[in-house]
């Protein structure tokens, strides 16, 4: 019998509440102080600089691309990385390295922090699993600085957050992956495909995002005779796990939405131009999942709220998005 679904795929997206004890009030001002950001081409500059920095194994470069404040860290980062390049535990550095094409959409919002995640699947036969890199950008304005910096970067091989579904998937001859009728996003640009899901989840309309997410692919194969390499996806027990495993995973998701919106006393679409704060406008081709989590402060949404963490993550197969996850990480408010 195929092995049931990895259950280290679905790492849940956890919301937290910090209620921050200030001793004053917000500034008014601050609050509506008009805002123009167009920051992507400067984030995909610092890739492409850390990028040429590592190929070059030009360590000055390198170490002028953190902040001050992250100098060790940034040394940390570079011996790591020199090292693994060295004993060729990483393969392909460069192509590692290579990064998503980033647009600022929504101008009007102040984007603190950035984590860009980057999965690439290099596995070319259903024997080869354990080819999966996953290569982690941390990106922060610096204090009264305005300019973006690294604050961290990483790449590792990682299976557990990439999920044995998705490198099913990928191994799909493209008709079978097609008979599949997912309601996926054909663009190079997610936006859409982001949006429909996060208004399903906001209606809790569970089949609306089985049409429109990775967890959603169970169903629709197990519905139109679509059979996975090694994921059972069938009548037996092992099918009938992962189709609830995966409706959890959504449920959860549900739950989290609902959570936030609460806690924010806000609707789904005044938070629609956070979800999707920036586009996408050309992947790297081995890049077959990316994951965002943007952190904004308070202005636009809420004089009571100093910061707010929106995270989501999706899949690229056969140069179609499905949406894997969308959830609100954090909120800070002031007392």
């Amino acid at each position: 019998m195929k092995p049931g679904l990895s259950i280290n795929k679905h790492i849940i997206i956890t919301f937290a509440l910090f209620i921050l004890l200030a001793s004053c009030g917000r500034d008014g001002t601050e609050t509506n102080k008009a805002i123009q950001e167009q920051d992507g081409a400067e984030i995909v500059a610092l890739m492409i600089s850390a990028q040429e920095a590592l190929e070059e194994e030009d360590s000055d470069r390198f170490l002028s691309l953190f902040s001050k404040n992250f100098q060790t860290t940034g040394r940390t980062v570079w011996q790591r990385l020199m090292k693994e390049k060295e004993s060729n535990l990483i393969g392909n550095m460069t192509l590692l390295t290579s990064y998503p094409e980033l647009e600022r959409a929504a101008t009007h919002l102040h984007v603190k922090r950035l984590i860009l995640d980057m999965w690439f699947d290099l596995n070319h036969t259903y024997e080869g699993r354990d080819n999966v890199f996953h290569t982690t950008w941390v990106f922060r304005r610096g204090g009264s600085d305005p300019r973006w910096k690294i604050e961290n970067m990483k790449i590792q091989r990682s299976n557990l957050a990439y999920g044995s579904l998705l490198i099913d998937l990928n191994q799909l001859f493209e008709p079978d992956f097609l008979a599949l009728g997912m309601q996926w996003e054909d663009s190079m640009d997610p936006t859409l495909l982001l949006i429909k899901t996060l208004e399903a989840l906001a209606d809790e309309d569970m089949e609306a995002l089985k049409a429109y997410t990775l967890d959603g692919t169970l169903f629709y194969a197990y519905d139109n005779g679509v059979e996975m390499p090694t994921v059972a996806n069938d009548n037996n027990f092992g099918g009938q796990h992962n189709r609830d495993q995966s409706l959890t995973y959504l449920q959860q998701q549900i739950r989290n939405l609902r959570q936030g919106l609460g806690h924010l006393k806000a609707n789904v679409k005044d938070l629609e131009p956070y979800f999707t704060a920036y586009r996408i406008l050309s992947m790297p081709a081995e890049c077959t999942k990316l994951k965002l989590a943007m952190t904004f402060d308070g202005r636009g949404l809420s004089r009571n709220m100093k910061s707010l963490t929106l995270t989501w993550a999706a899949a690229r197969v056969n140069e179609k998005w499905l949406a894997e996850s969308m959830g609100i990480q954090s909120i800070q408010s002031y007392h």
